[in-house]
């Protein structure tokens, strides 16, 4: 088989860059594993799955809010019923993948790609049959696995990654989660709001490592009042896996605590799905684990590109869809934007939500930027305290100088959405006054950006 391009995995990256080539009338392939993997992580077992969960948890706590006036009896949720839901959610946003990849004329080829020069790839189909490939371009979007610990190997039984953990059919009532970024958040306010005694446990001074620090101040304030016990500064020192349950020893600050808990989550991260490519037969280097792209997506390889997971970039989806467009646009000589970093949101889907867009406060500073900060706090706004989510708040950063913001945080109802609006702001460098002149509905979640001004 031969072909203009050849896309590697069929992920984010993967069927946008796929879809952008066929727009632009090149000949084009997809190889994966099977077109139940299209989609990638996000789609199968990251944002569709787990938000999904989050979903339920975030209406099962206002259901159980007396302040509605709703007494429906005992509510709770039934995790079989949850996980179909999973299951016909991924179905339907995968038929869309399919439709709209076929629609433009992107063949998919079943089976796992290996370079074996600069020009050619061998597939493996799973069904022991191999067969080699042949394009002018290649573009690699094979996205990112889970980051075990080597000290405490997943077992698919009692130590769980994040892929494992969405398969367990009974909810555990105990879990110890090791990671306090977005994926083990993320996992500790599901668990916690179906009824699961959760411990998390993070090595940073702080959980979401890398945000800002007050947002992740509140954030655990506001996970500690709905009883999760939250240690920073700690790590997972050893496991004694006993029966059906693991008795797990914690070192916190140089103290040890002993713990048993039925299920441990190792949410220690991901890291890119490179293994098993053979890139040094096409000239690929990686530095970190992670392909090696110039400001064009190009490898070290010139006719090979790489966007996604597998570069050094945001491990976000989102980021992963722009990063597909531009590698493609690259690859067929088109000029492309370099920016597309600096305003993209972080989003974390905790309860209460985190989102924020631009510098970090400590980035700010260490970029030697004059700041203004200006903050706004939902318990002033009409509709947080309508739907009884009012902690939290809005926190700008200002370039005192230019008058323009550069970066913002968020922590509240709704987060997830609110942080695209100044996301806007950020990337037209709307002046203070500019802001101010927006005619906010009331009442709305929205109006607090107004409110932040300052």
């Amino acid at each position: 088989m031969k072909y203009d391009a050849l896309v590697m995995g069929g992920g984010p990256a993967g069927y946008k860059a796929a879809y952008e080539l066929a727009c632009n009338g090149i000949k084009i392939a997809i190889v994966d594993l099977s077109e139940e993997r299209l989609g990638g992580t996000c789609l199968n077992e990251g944002c569709i799955p787990v938000k999904t969960l989050l979903e339920s948890a975030h209406i099962l706590e206002r259901l159980k809010n007396p302040a509605f006036g709703i007494f429906a009896g005992d509510v709770k949720i039934d995790i079989s019923t949850l996980r179909q839901t999973v299951e016909e959610n991924k179905r339907r946003l995968r038929q869309g993948i399919l439709y709209l990849l076929k629609s433009k004329g992107v063949e998919f080829v079943r089976g796992k790609a290996a370079f074996e020069s600069e020009r050619v790839v061998s597939v493996e189909n799973g069904n022991g049959e191999n067969f080699k490939i042949e394009a002018e371009k290649f573009i690699i979007a094979t996205g990112s696995i889970p980051k075990d610990l080597k000290s405490f190997p997943v077992d698919g039984n009692i130590i769980l990654n994040s892929k494992q953990i969405l398969d367990e059919k009974n909810v555990p009532s105990s879990l110890l989660i090791v990671g306090g970024g977005a994926i083990g958040c993320e996992f500790a306010s599901f668990y916690n709001a179906i009824g699961t005694r959760v411990t998390l446990i993070e090595m940073m001074t702080q959980l979401l490592p890398g945000e800002d620090e007050e947002v992740s101040r509140t954030l655990k304030r506001e996970m500690e009042k709905k009883g999760i016990t939250i240690f920073t500064e700690s790590i997972l020192k050893g496991v004694d896996k006993n029966g059906g349950e693991a008795n797990a020893i914690l070192l916190l600050g140089g103290k040890e605590l002993k713990q048993k808990f039925e299920k441990i989550l190792i949410a220690t991260g991901r890291k890119p799905n490179v293994e098993g490519l053979e890139l040094e037969n096409a000239g690929i280097e990686t530095e970190g684990g992670f392909i090696k792209v110039n400001h064009s997506f190009q490898t070290t390889n010139p006719s090979i590109y790489a966007a996604g997971d597998v570069i050094n970039t945001l491990m976000l989806a989102h980021v992963a869809y722009r990063e597909g467009v531009l590698s493609a646009l690259a690859c067929i000589g088109k000029k492309i934007e370099t920016d597309y970093l600096e305003i993209t949101p972080r989003i974390v889907y905790t309860l209460p939500q985190v989102a924020s867009a631009g510098l970090t406060e400590k980035k700010a500073i260490e970029k030697g930027i004059d700041l203004r900060v200006t903050k706004a706090f939902f318990r002033a706004n009409g509709k947080a305290v309508i739907e009884k989510e009012d902690s939290g708040f809005l926190k700008l950063l200002w370039n005192k100088k230019q008058d323009i913001i550069v970066g913002a945080s968020i922590i509240g109802p709704s987060a997830s959405e609110l942080i695209h609006i100044v996301a806007i702001a950020i990337r037209e460098k709307m002046k203070s006054e500019e802001v101010k002149n927006i005619v906010f509905g009331h009442p709305t979640l929205a109006e607090i950006f107004g409110e932040a001004v300052g």
